[in-house]
């Protein structure tokens, strides 16, 4: 996934990807965390299976 697709995927502000990933800030564990759990959920993992994690 290229970085302007994360953005639109995730509605996350393009400045703020920039941040974290040129390190000048780290990403909340919260939003990582739901990150995983959406890509898992579109991988067809079950809210059941995914919750496990």
């Amino acid at each position: 996934m290229t970085q302007a697709e994360f953005v639109r995927h995730f509605g996350i502000p393009l400045r703020t990807e920039t941040h974290w990933e040129t390190g000048d800030r780290q990403p909340p564990e919260y939003v990582v965390n739901m990150i995983k759990k959406i890509l898992l959920y579109e991988k067809g993992y079950t809210p059941e299976e995914i919750g496990q994690e």
